[in-house]
């Protein structure tokens, strides 16, 4: 699982570490140091904060919030599920958060599925 935490706002992520998901599939030919995870991981999950921030304003009219959200990348870089689990208040809000990640394009990458674990600090 490729494990990415972040407070949101300045905090320091740990180094990631991977670990395919159940649903691993893996492209036929793979190139000697080919990535084996989505090399732009953190700077997408942090360019969608704006979009998850919006969510959350329209949702439940404001105020602060940690959103805990897990989503799963394939080899292309589609997303293949996102899901909030923990935070993010009402339904209304967890359908935009998880509508929003779904749309994400990832970097593509050789090697099974992973997922991403990332908190949005809503400030």
């Amino acid at each position: 699982m490729l494990s990415l935490l972040s407070i949101g706002c300045g905090g320091a992520a740990p180094a990631p570490t991977t670990q395919p998901t159940a649903k691993a599939s893996k492209p036929a030919t793979c190139a000697p140091g080919s990535d084996s995870a989505p090399r732009d991981a953190r700077a997408r999950m942090g360019s969608l904060q704006a979009e998850i921030r919006k969510c959350y304003t329209l949702a439940t009219g404001g105020g602060d919030a940690d959103v805990k959200v897990e989503v799963t990348i394939g080899a292309s870089g589609e997303v293949t599920d996102a899901k909030v689990i923990g935070g993010g208040g009402q339904k209304g809000a967890r359908s935009c958060f998880e509508k929003t990640l779904r749309g994400a394009k990832f970097a593509g990458f050789c090697g099974p599925n992973v997922s991403i674990r990332w908190t949005y600090a809503l400030r």
